[in-house]
C-alpha cells in the first residue's frame, strides 16, 4: 500500500514538473517572438572601462524596463598603450601624425582658408578643469598661433577621466584643422541623452554652424524622437560612426547627421599621402530603425539608413597626439589617440573651412540636406571623383569589406583637396548652391 502511494506521489510530481516546464517554454517562446518582431534589439550592451582601465565591463539593460534617460552615452576614442599596458606619454615616442602631417595628407595646405568668422561647437560630457590650459599647450607645441579661440560652457560640475581625454581630443584637433575658427565647447552635465540634447540646443542657440559629436550608444527604439535636436537651418551635425566594426550607433544613424567613419592612414617618411584603408574598428552598417533617406535612395542604396557617409583617419596606431594634464589611467601629458572620435572633429573642421569660403562669396552656410545631396547625388555618381575624394577599397570591419563606391566602413571615402580651386572643399563652396 505504501509503495502505491509513493508511486502516485511520484507520478503527480512528474506531471507538475512537466506542466511547469511546458509553461516556461511557452512564455519564453512568446517573449522571444516579441523581441524578434522588434528586430531583437530590446536588449543592448553599453561598454565602460573599469577603474583599472584594462578590462571592459559589459552591462546589459532591458529597453522594456528603463527610460531613455538611463541610457549611458560613451566616448569613441582609442588610446595606444605602451609597456605594462600604460599610455604613451612621451611625444618623441609617438608613431602617429602631427597637425601639419594631417593637414598635408588631406590637402589642406593647398587651401588658404582657416575658419575665421565661423563657430564650431564641440559637444562632450562632464567638466574638464584643465581644458583651456591643455588647449594652449597643444596650440603652442604645434605653433598653431590662436590659443584663445576656445570658449568653455560647463552645464554641470562633475568631472570624468574618460570624458576629459575625449574633450581634449575634440577641441585640439578641430583647432588643428580650422585654427581661425571660434570653438564653443559645451559640456553636458553628465553622459545621459537629456543632458546631451540640452547641450546641443545650447550650441545651436549660440551661433554654432557646425556641431561635432564624438560619442554614441547602441540604437534604441525611441531614437527618432531626438531628431528635432539635430535639425536646424544652416547647421551641420557630424557624429562618429563608432569604434566596433560593423555596429551602428546613435546619433550617427540619424538622417539629420553626417556619419563619419574611420580609416588607417599611410604616409611616406616625408609626409606624403600614400593610401588609406578601412579601419578594422570602424563602426557602420544599416540602421535598425531609421528608414533609408532620399539621398541614399538616389545613390542606389537599399534597406534602412546606411552608415557611415564619409570618413577620416581613426586608427589609433596611425593616430594623433593629444595633450591632457587632467589625467587618464593615472597618467598625464601626451597621449596617442584615435577612434572615430578623431574623424568627426576633423570632418567638422573641413566643413567649417567650406563655410568660410561660402560666406566670402555670399552663399549661406551648408546644411545637412545640401551636403548629403551633394555627397550622394553629385559626387558619388560621378564616374571618376578622384579629384575630390579618395575611394577606399581595401579593409574589413566586422562583417563588412571596403569596395569601390559606397561601403559600410568608409562610406563614400575620404576628402581630397588637390588645390584651392579643385577638390572636396572647393566643391562644397562652388558646386552646392
Amino acid at each position: 500500500m505504501g509503495n502505491k502511494v509513493d508511486m502516485n506521489t511520484l507520478t503527480t510530481i512528474i506531471i507538475v514538473v512537466f506542466i511547469i516546464v511546458l509553461i516556461y517554454i511557452i512564455v519564453d517562446y512568446f517573449r522571444k517572438a516579441k523581441r524578434s518582431r522588434r528586430g531583437d534589439h530590446s536588449r543592448f550592451i553599453v561598454e565602460s572601462k573599469k577603474k583599472d582601465k584594462k578590462k571592459l565591463v559589459r552591462r546589459e539593460f532591458d529597453l522594456d524596463v528603463i527610460s531613455d534617460a538611463q541610457i549611458t552615452i560613451n566616448p569613441h576614442f582609442k588610446v595606444v598603450l605602451g609597456e605594462n599596458n600604460r599610455p604613451l606619454t612621451d611625444l618623441a615616442a609617438f608613431s602617429g601624425y602631427t597637425p601639419s602631417e594631417i593637414r598635408n595628407a588631406y590637402g589642406l595646405t593647398n587651401i588658404s582658408l582657416d575658419g575665421t568668422g565661423e563657430t564650431i561647437a564641440i559637444i562632450d560630457a562632464f567638466t574638464v578643469p584643465t581644458v583651456l590650459a591643455d588647449f594652449a599647450t597643444f596650440d603652442s607645441t604645434f605653433k598653431i598661433g590662436t590659443p584663445n579661440n576656445l570658449t568653455v560652457v560647463p552645464l554641470g560640475q562633475q568631472s570624468n577621466d574618460d570624458w576629459g581625454l575625449e574633450t581634449n581630443l575634440d577641441v585640439q584637433w578641430v583647432h588643428a584643422i580650422a585654427p581661425g575658427a571660434k570653438i564653443l565647447l559645451v559640456q553636458a552635465a553628465d553622459a545621459s541623452i537629456p543632458s546631451f540634447t540640452q547641450a546641443i540646443d545650447y550650441a545651436v542657440a549660440h551661433g554654432a554652424t557646425v556641431i561635432s559629436m564624438s560619442w554614441g550608444t547602441s540604437e534604441f527604439v525611441t531614437e527618432a524622437a531626438y531628431d528635432k535636436h539635430l535639425s536646424s537651418d544652416n547647421v551641420i551635425f557630424t557624429a562618429s560612426a563608432g569604434d566596433v566594426g560593423g555596429e551602428t550607433n546613435w546619433p550617427s544613424v540619424s538622417s539629420n547627421v553626417i556619419s563619419v567613419g574611420g580609416t588607417t592612414l599611410d604616409l611616406s617618411t616625408d609626409g606624403v599621402y600614400v593610401k588609406e584603408t578601412g579601419w578594422s574598428g570602424g563602426g557602420g552598417g544599416p540602421s535598425v530603425y531609421v528608414t533609408l533617406p532620399a539621398w541614399q535612395q538616389t545613390y542606389g542604396l537599399k534597406g534602412n539608413r546606411q552608415t557611415p557617409d564619409i570618413s577620416c583617419i581613426a586608427d589609433p596606431l596611425t593616430g594623433v597626439p593629444v595633450y591632457n594634464s587632467f589625467g587618464y589611467m593615472g597618467e598625464k601629458g601626451w597621449f596617442q589617440v584615435g577612434g572615430t572620435s578623431l574623424s568627426s572633429p576633423l570632418m567638422a573642421g573641413m566643413i567649417t573651412l567650406a563655410n568660410q569660403g561660402r560666406t566670402a562669396i555670399g552663399k549661406a552656410n551648408l546644411t545637412n540636406v545640401a551636403f548629403q545631396n551633394y555627397l550622394y547625388g553629385t559626387l558619388g555618381v560621378t564616374p571618376d571623383y578622384s579629384s575630390s575624394f579618395n575611394d577606399i577599397t581595401i579593409g574589413k570591419a566586422g562583417a563588412f569589406s571596403c569596395t569601390t563606391g559606397y561601403d559600410n566602413i568608409t562610406g563614400l571615402g575620404t576628402p581630397d583637396n588637390s588645390s584651392g580651386s579643385t577638390g572636396f572643399i572647393a566643391d562644397l563652396i562652388n558646386v552646392i548652391p
